[in-house]
């Protein structure tokens, strides 16, 4: 069993604004941004392929370096 957790995906619906602490938590973050949902299938996917086979019982975070 494998799988990811995500933390605060930003949709296209989403938006921040220059006052929002959402935007000053982002910038805390490794990546300087928060997650998207393409971040979180590319970690997915990544966990489907060949190179993960030797990858088992793990949940994988995809948090951006908190």
């Amino acid at each position: 069993m494998r799988g990811v957790v995500p933390t605060q995906i930003m949709m296209k619906t989403m938006r921040l604004e220059d006052e929002d602490p959402r935007l000053e938590k982002a910038l805390r973050l490794t990546t300087g941004r928060h997650e998207t949902p393409t971040d979180l299938g590319a970690a997915a996917l990544s966990l489907c392929t060949p190179a993960a086979s030797w990858v088992t019982g793990q949940i994988v975070a995809v948090d951006g370096g908190r």
